[in-house]
Parts: structure tokens; C-alpha cells; sequence
């Protein structure tokens, strides 16, 4: 089973459907001091930078009135993968006070194909382009004014609010600063091993630190997310990069992740993941879902 496949299914538009509530991760994604520079050998996939159209994050008056949307559309087809055409999530603020709209995303920043392959270089190195930040728009973005787009209220705060919730976006990017989209469990009940790291789970980060900061979600609607899934056991620590990779490395473990790496198509009963900035090692308990899974996540306060 090839775990890049896997990885792209979390874009998705077609599967089954499942609820999660609080999920408890055995091996959580790991956040950072903080965000190294980009390498710059990492291109983008696509003409547009990322964030291209991004803003510093508006500041609000104390007694705006904010209204807060989950929101989703189609975001385009991933460079290289014409036929999977990948579902975007994000979060819309609606100043009622001044009619402006906003748009608080998520997105990898050399596409989401690299937060899940290393780029195989000339000299047998591994190049991983998979950093991934929050973006801030003045206006509600494209992909969610498509007529496939949904936009769904689920609350109303204070522009107080939203200002303090500034500062957890801020600390969020500078330390959440790579794409995963590993999202390994033992069966469809669980136990859940590695977290996903991708624009859903942001929204669902940021929903969590505005209901801390005191927001109280409407029961109407309860969002969902596109979610590839594969069936392990327990990932195995292999080791970081050094610890594989250098001078006093294991050579032959480094050189079976590099063919590993480096192969198109794996009919394989294991997978080799690189998650939390190491690489670790899982069975394969069943094959994986062939569809993607819609995974219902209530709002904070529905668990």
C-alpha cells in the first residue's frame, strides 16, 4: 500500500463517513521552539507563492461584532495527480460592524504532495519541502465562493475575542510548523497513533483555542473532514536524521528508506512514514480504505 496515496486521500471528495470526538493521539504531532528559514532549494509546484495574497491579521474594535464561519470548497487539482481534486477547509470572520469579510487558512507551502514525499536528490540525499503555515486574507477567498463552496455560521464573539485570539494563531504558526498527513490508527475504533497536521485539523485547533478564550458554538451544524486513513500497528522509532543519516548512521537502514523513498508504486504489506521530523516504521494490520474518510469532528462543547 502506498502511503503517498494514503496522504493525498485526505484531500479527497469521496468516501464513508465516520464521528470522532476528542481524539486521543498515542504519538501527538511535536511543535517547535520555532520555525526554522525555508530551504531554498524547495520549489513551489505551482506559479503562485504561498500566502501570495495574505495580510497581517486584522485588529479589531473591543465591541465588533465577529461572526465566525466553518468553512469548505474544492481547492484545485494537486500538481502531478489529475485525478484527485483536493477539498479545502478554513474559517471566515464577518466584522458586522464594518461589513468586512476575512479568511483564515491553512495550507502546505510547497503543496501537499511534499508534506508526504522527500525530494530524492542527485547525490541520494532526502530534501523534504514540508513546512506549512496559516494564511490571513482581507476578504473571503476564491476557493470558498465556488458554487460547490459551503459556508456554515457556527458562532458569534467580540472583535475583543478575535484580537486575543491573534496571539494563539501567531504562537500556532511558529510552532505547528509542518504538514503531516500520517493519520495512522489500529482499526476503525482506534487507539489513534500519529495526528494529522493539515488545514482541517487547524480548524479544528483553532475552533478549540477560540471556545478557551470563551466562544460558544451553535449545536446546528457539526463540520466534517476528508481524512486517508491506514491501518497499522504501532509505528516503530527508527530515528531522526542524524541518527539514520550521519557519520555515525545506520547505513543500511539509510539505504533501504532511500529505495524506499525513491519508488513509485509499493504493493507492500508496511509502510516507512516520516512524521515529527523522524522516521518511523508500521505494519499494515488491513488494507486501507480505497475511498477516503469523511470524519465528522464536533465543535467544541459537543464531544
Amino acid at each position: 500500500m502506498c502511503l503517498t496515496i494514503l496522504i493525498l486521500f485526505s484531500y479527497g471528495l469521496f468516501g464513508t463517513t465516520a464521528k470522532a470526538g476528542s481524539l486521543d493521539y498515542t504519538i501527538p504531532h511535536r511543535r517547535f521552539d520555532s520555525r526554522p528559514p525555508v530551504d531554498p532549494r524547495c520549489k513551489l509546484p505551482f506559479d503562485q507563492h504561498f500566502c501570495f495574497d495574505g495580510e497581517p491579521m486584522a485588529t479589531f474594535n473591543d465591541d465588533d461584532v465577529i461572526v465566525i464561519y466553518s468553512m469548505t470548497g474544492n481547492g484545485g487539482p494537486v500538481p502531478g495527480i489529475d485525478l484527485v481534486i483536493p477539498q479545502h477547509a478554513g474559517i471566515g470572520l464577518h466584522n458586522l460592524n464594518t461589513g468586512f469579510k476575512y479568511t483564515l487558512d491553512w495550507c502546505p507551502m510547497f503543496g501537499p504532495f511534499n508534506c508526504s514525499k522527500p525530494n530524492v536528490l542527485e547525490d541520494d540525499s532526502l530534501l523534504w519541502c514540508n513546512q506549512a503555515g496559516s494564511c490571513f486574507k482581507n476578504k473571503f477567498s476564491k476557493t470558498f465562493l465556488r458554487p460547490t463552496a459551503e459556508r456554515h455560521q457556527v458562532a458569534n464573539t467580540t472583535g475583543k475575542v478575535i484580537n486575543a485570539f491573534a496571539h494563539w494563531v501567531t504562537w500556532d504558526n511558529n510552532t505547528g510548523i509542518y504538514g503531516d498527513s500520517s493519520h495512522l490508527m489500529r482499526s476503525r475504533d482506534g487507539p489513534y497513533w500519529t495526528e494529522t497536521w493539515d488545514c482541517g485539523t487547524f480548524v479544528q485547533r483553532a475552533f478549540q483555542a477560540l471556545y478557551d478564550l470563551g466562544v460558544r458554538f451553535y449545536p446546528d451544524f457539526q463540520p466534517s473532514y476528508w481524512l486517508g486513513i491506514a491501518y497499522t500497528e504501532r509505528p516503530e522509532y527508527l530515528g531522526n536524521h542524524t541518527e539514520i543519516f550521519g557519520v555515525d548512521g545506520d547505513a543500511a537502514l539509510a539505504q533501504t528508506l532511500m529505495s524506499y523513498f525513491k519508488a513509485d508504486e509499493k504493493n507492500l504489506d508496511y509502510v516507512y512514514l516520516h512524521y515529527n521530523e523522524a522516521f518511523w516504521y508500521a505494519k499494515l494490520t488491513s488494507q486501507a480504505p480505497e475511498e477516503p474518510t469523511k470524519m465528522v469532528v464536533p465543535l467544541p462543547g459537543y464531544e
